[in-house]
């Protein structure tokens, strides 16, 4: 039996980075799994929701304090919860405003290149940069703005780790319909007719996956590599007026800064000052390696609202690695732009590989 896990997180910068690959010979599977949850197995679930609007995430811009150039990095984090599970078939969503769908806070932690063309910010995040982790919490505190209130204290429930880009493809018609070329993901993109808008997709692989369990096979002769995940994320710029970090007045701001960096160290992340300081040294002005949000990045960072979903699957290669499949280069990806597309997409897990061949 194959696990995957659900996980969120993400949530990222207004800007996309791409990290194409000319090859197509792994392609990620998008496949039917049974989520796990605290109150009993969902079966036949293709897509794991998010809200539509209602998590966050935070960009700090650590090289310097003002608005992104080429060269610069970025730790970006990411928050939502788990509201529903989509079921094939029948697209039904099961979950959404019970117990059984407010259980789980997903957050996704990265450090990313940016890129600035044409005014445009492009951040990009490179394999093994960041993690993304599923925690079991009480979301009816969940504050978006506010991580004290995200829950994610304890250990995580499942975690994944960025991947390598890849193709995005459907495994069988039951499973989720969207396809996405390796060139579009781990990267985020401005809207072209809304430049406070971005989404993008990040495709995880597992590093602990109790959550999911993959129950459809790849597609006929795919020899099954790792499991995985992607998360589909749409992100609209917020005013740190009307958004305070750490809340009114930015009163937890201080320990919502505590709460970012333990994540960080739980990802991996390297300080960016003293000890636990991997997302932030500290809150507002004080150095561009303080967290010091703008509503137009005039201070190199910045906060969005965000909206998420995910979708469990397998990577697979042929038998011999030779080529797969066509890249789904002509495949449009303004449906992924508003909302609720996927936050991220599981893969299952077994102990060698396996040939599927029938």
């Amino acid at each position: 039996m194959l696990k995957r896990q659900f996980l969120c997180a993400v949530g990222l910068l207004l800007a996309v980075g791409v990290g194409a690959r000319a090859d197509t010979i792994d392609p990620f599977f998008s496949l039917r799994a049974t989520a796990n949850t605290a109150t009993g197995p969902i079966t036949q679930v293709n897509t794991v929701q998010g809200t539509a609007n209602g998590g966050a995430s935070f960009v700090n811009q650590y090289t310097s304090g003002s608005f992104p150039v080429t060269g610069d990095k970025v730790r970006t984090v990411a928050a939502d919860i788990v509201t529903g599970y989509t079921t094939n078939p029948g697209g039904v969503i099961v979950g959404s405003g019970a117990p059984i769908g407010q259980k789980y806070t997903a957050v996704f932690i990265a450090d990313g290149n940016v890129t600035v063309t044409g005014g445009t910010p492009t951040v990009t995040f490179a394999s093994g940069s960041g993690r993304v982790f599923l925690f079991q919490s009480a979301p009816a505190g969940f504050t978006a703005n506010d991580p004290t209130t995200w829950g994610i204290s304890g250990s995580p429930v499942a975690s994944w780790t960025v991947s390598s880009p890849i193709d995005i493809v459907p495994g069988n018609a039951n499973a989720n319909p969207n396809s996405f070329a390796a060139a579009s993901v781990n990267s985020f993109t401005a809207n072209a007719g809304a430049g406070n808008q971005a989404q993008g997709r990040i495709i995880f692989t597992d590093t602990s996956d109790p959550f999911l369990t993959v129950t459809d096979p790849l597609p006929p002769g795919f020899v099954f590599v790792s499991e995985g995940l992607y998360a589909n994320i749409s992100e609209t710029v917020a005013d740190p007026t009307v958004f305070p970090f750490g809340g009114a007045g930015n009163a937890n701001a201080a320990a919502a800064i505590a709460a970012l960096n333990q994540v960080a160290a739980l990802a991996g992340l390297s300080n960016l000052g003293g000890a636990n300081t991997g997302f932030a040294t500290g809150f507002g002005a004080g150095g561009a390696t303080n967290f010091n949000p703008s509503a137009n990045f005039s201070t190199g960072d910045i906060s969005f609202t965000l909206g998420l979903s995910a979708v469990p699957g397998d990577i697979g290669v042929p038998p011999g690695g030779g080529p797969s499949i066509p890249e789904p280069a002509t495949v449009t990806m303004l449906g992924l732009m508003l909302g609720t597309v996927g936050i991220g997409r599981l893969i299952r897990r077994y102990r060698g590989k396996k040939v599927v061949t029938g």
